[in-house]
Order: structure tokens, then sequence, then C-alpha cells
């Protein structure tokens, strides 16, 4: 038996609670996008052949986990660029996790896999994005069970739950990654223990905005109040300690997206920064003005435009005996097939 998985990108708007004088952290808001996609076949076999160290240590606690004697052979064709604010590593061990489970037989949720993987600690969005994708908020971790502000590569702390998710409408999403250092492991680190808590009040700001803004809007297919709030939320809370530490290259590109969009944002700690249009047309003469700005300014990036993902991550599975396919979306452990996209901030690897 073989199993191909295919699962989306997330953007992550920003991280809501980052005081914690309620008694809960983190929190978060975001999208799953169609591209750049995460795309594995799998099958059986007595060892593990995987791209890095992190991931093989990962796989194996899902295999101690469930007593699986033996491995799998993970032919990853498409890894997103990493640490980019792409959400690549939980899309890649969840994909994995999600191929050893369904070769073995073995029936488990999204969520627990998350959680025995190493995935979710801080933000849901990436979880519930290759579960069920769409727009998501999360509500973040009981301090009781997260104490420290943390970024999920150093949190135990399970997936937080989801509060809402919504379909997103079909507004166009074009992304752009300039080629700047990576801000991951313990640089990022450090960057939770020296600016957080954040101040109470923009805090609660913040949440004001995402309650009272950004989720009417989604549902109500406003794309100027969206826009607008995405816009207003980059000078906010965590996020404005997020794009202020990457500098003017960050913020003017930012200030470039806002004039010429519906909304812009910075994904995580970036460098990939977002932005919204209306239609087709409107995202063609966006790409084209960004594509002039970008080759003035940075001597490498990835430009490319994509929409919302409103199914997660699915699978399918084709027997050995007869060439059998079934087919079954990620809460049944899976990704579907589609071409592949060179230009969109992935990398692709031949057999």
């Amino acid at each position: 038996m073989s199993v191909f998985i295919r699962t989306p990108s997330r953007l992550h708007f920003g991280l809501l609670d980052m005081n914690g004088d309620l008694g809960r952290i983190d929190g978060g808001a975001g999208i799953a996008i169609k591209k750049p996609c995460v795309e594995l076949s799998a099958e059986i076999s007595e060892d593990m052949n995987l791209p890095d160290k992190r991931l093989e240590e990962a796989c194996s606690r899902v295999l101690k986990h469930y007593r699986i004697k033996g491995g799998a052979r993970l032919d990853f064709q498409n890894i997103p660029q990493s640490h980019v604010g792409l959400g690549s590593r939980t899309q890649m061990t969840l994909a994995a996790s999600a191929a050893i489970t369904r070769l073995y037989g073995i029936k488990a949720s999204v969520r627990e896999l998350a959680f025995i993987a190493g995935r979710g600690g801080t933000s849901g969005i990436g979880v519930c994005a290759f579960e069920r994708g769409g727009f998501i908020v999360d509500g973040g971790h009981p301090k009781s069970a997260k104490p420290r502000f943390l970024p999920s590569s150093f949190s135990k702390a399970e997936p937080p739950p989801v509060l809402a998710r919504y379909d997103f409408p079909d507004w166009p999403v074009t992304c752009i990654i300039p080629k700047l250092p990576a801000v991951e492991g313990l640089k990022e680190k450090s960057i939770f223990d020296e600016y957080c808590p954040i101040n109470k009040r923009e805090v609660e700001t913040l949440s004001r905005l995402v309650l009272m803004r950004l989720m009417p809007a989604v549902l109500e297919k406003d794309i100027d109040g969206f826009g607008d709030a995405i816009n207003q939320m980059q000078n906010m809370a965590f996020k404005r300690i997020e794009t202020s530490l990457r500098g003017d290259t960050i913020l003017e590109l930012l200030c470039f997206l806002q004039k010429n969009s519906r909304g812009a944002g910075m994904s995580s700690f970036g460098p990939l920064c977002y932005s919204f249009s209306k239609n087709k047309a409107e995202a063609k003469k966006l790409e084209k003005h960004l594509r002039d700005y970008a080759s003035r300014n940075f001597d490498k990036y990835v430009l490319f435009t994509t929409k919302a993902d409103n199914d997660g991550a699915k699978s399918t599975t084709k027997a050995d005996n007869d060439g059998a396919k079934s087919t079954t979306k990620a809460d049944n452990d899976g990704a579907k097939s589609t071409t592949k996209a060179h230009n969109d901030g992935t990398e692709t690897k031949k057999r």
C-alpha cells in the first residue's frame, strides 16, 4: 500500500495575547493557502528516510507512541521554504505522521498527531490548516499548561482550541519572500524572552480589532474592512515587535503593499509578506507593480499569487494488490495530488 499526501501552507496574521494577565497566552489568527504545498508519498519500509533530524525525531515519537514495529519510506516531492512564514515545518511533520499511521492502519486525529510530534505548542493555525483549512482563530494556552512565552519549537503544550474556523472568500493572495535571514531557534526564543509580556492595552486593542473587525469582515466578505484590520494589526502588540525587528526593508515593503492592495501584512516572523486583492485583475496589476518594486530593492525574491485553501490536507491511498484508490480528508489522515508549482516558494525534489 502507498499513501500520497498534499497539504496547504499557512499565513499567520499574529499572536493575540502575549500578556497573559487573564490566565491564557498565545492565541492567533491566520489562513490556509493553496500553494506552496507539501507533497509526500509513503510506503511501508523497514527503515526511515527523512530529510532532517528534527523530522526524524518527530516521526520516531509517533512510531514509539503507537508501538509500530517498522518504518516508512517517505518521499517528499515538494517542500516549501522553511522559516519564511509559511509554516512548512508543521505541514511536513503532520504529513509524515499522518502517512505513517495510515500505512499501519492506525486511526489518529490531527490534534493527537500534532501533540505527539511536537507541533502546535504556540500557534494552532498550522494544525487547523492541515485539518480543515480556511480562516482560523485559536484560543491559546492556559498558563497552567504553558507558564512561559515560548515559540512552538520550544513548547511542549498541546495544540490550542480552535475558537472559529470559516471558509475564506475567493480573494487572490499575493505573497513575496525576499531573501533575508531567518528568525528561528534560540534567536526566536530570545525575542519572546525579551519582549514578553506585551503591554495589556495593546493586547486589548488587538483582540477587539480581531473580534469586531477582522472576523466579521471574513463572514460578510468585506475585503476593505478585512484589509484595514490586517493593516492595523502590523502595528499592534507582538506583531509590532516582529515587523520592527525586521527593520526598514520589511517596513518599507509593507508600506508599498498596503498602498497598492486592499491590505497587507507579514506572516509570523517573515520575511514573507502577503497582500489581498478583490479579484484577478487587481491581483495581476499588483503583481506587476510588486515585481518592479522587488527588482529594484531585493537581490533575490520569490513572488506568487494564490488563494485560500478551505479544505485542508487530503490523502490518496493505493492498494498494492488491485490498484484501488481511496481519497480522504485530513481528519482521516491526508492530502490530494496536484501539479507541482515551481515559482511559489517550493523546493521540488526529483526521485
